[in-house]
């Protein structure tokens, strides 16, 4: 299994449960291909967040919630070969300050990253409802992917995978067809052997189309 993707679901539980955002609420979703996964519910407010983390190396994230008050957090270490983002719902501030990226990041704006940072601040507002769905592919799944379909590859991506430092890059536009795939995301029921494995087809789908 790739250290990535597993390290990036490690360091979204230790600061959301750091900084009391979050609490646990794990269901038993480990088995029909999950290697491991994280539930986490909003502790004033209302929502989850969620992320599964699948044997072949894929970690699809989604959450749906609201805070009762504004939330300042930073992640440190954050790592992922590739990986993409979409929010369908709401807004939040963003700062990677070795990039010199400070951004809102809006519904409908495809982000795709790659490589290491040392720091992410994320500012959250309050009494408004966030929405939205990640994915990360773990080292050997990327290699898969790039050696049996690299015409499938448009040259934003393939960019983002040659360039040698961190990267975030916004897309130049989401279709309906991503925004339908991130909302049929966050409906799934994951409790369920169908519901994962539709997420995680679903995950697929949607990198295959970025």
């Amino acid at each position: 299994m790739d250290a990535a993707p597993l390290s990036m679901l490690d360091q979204y539980r230790e600061t959301f449960f750091h900084d009391a955002l979050f609490a646990p609420d794990d269901v038993p979703a480990v088995g029909a291909g999950v290697h491991r996964s994280s539930r986490m519910k909003v502790v004033a407010g209302s929502g989850y967040m969620e992320q599964l983390l699948f044997k072949n190396g894929l970690l699809a994230g989604r959450g749906d919630y609201r805070l009762e008050r504004a939330h300042d957090g930073v992640f440190g270490g954050m790592e992922t070969c590739f990986g993409v983002s979409l929010m369908v719902a709401g807004s939040y501030a963003l700062a990677i300050p070795e990039l010199r990226f400070q951004k809102q990041m809006l519904v409908d704006q495809a982000w795709i990253r790659a490589g290491h940072v040392e720091a992410v601040h994320c500012t959250q507002p309050a009494d408004q409802v966030l929405r939205g769905i990640s994915i990360d592919v773990a080292a050997g799944l990327l290699e898969a992917w790039r050696d049996e379909a690299p015409k499938a590859l448009n040259s934003g991506v393939r960019a983002v995978l040659q360039h040698s430092g961190p990267v975030l890059r916004p897309l130049p536009g989401v279709g309906r067809e991503l925004r339908g795939l991130a909302l049929r995301m966050l409906q799934l029921d994951s409790s369920s052997l169908c519901g994962r494995l539709e997420l995680e087809s679903l995950a697929l789908d949607f990198l295959v189309r970025v």
